[in-house]
């Protein structure tokens, strides 16, 4: 769900996104992943949100 919703954000579309959109942009949100920290001992989580600044 939330690389769907990356590739939706990086489609730029807004209301006008199709499917296709996210399916074209699903790799390049694939890719984005950083160097997140975590005290999780969970390695399938792909997505830990970083504690707000």
């Amino acid at each position: 769900l939330y690389y769907s919703g990356r590739a939706a954000a990086l489609a730029g579309r807004g209301s006008g996104l199709i499917p296709d959109d996210v399916v074209d942009r699903l790799s390049q949100a694939l890719q984005e992943e950083g160097e997140g920290v975590t005290d999780l001992d969970l390695p399938f989580v792909v997505f830990d949100q970083d504690p707000p600044r």
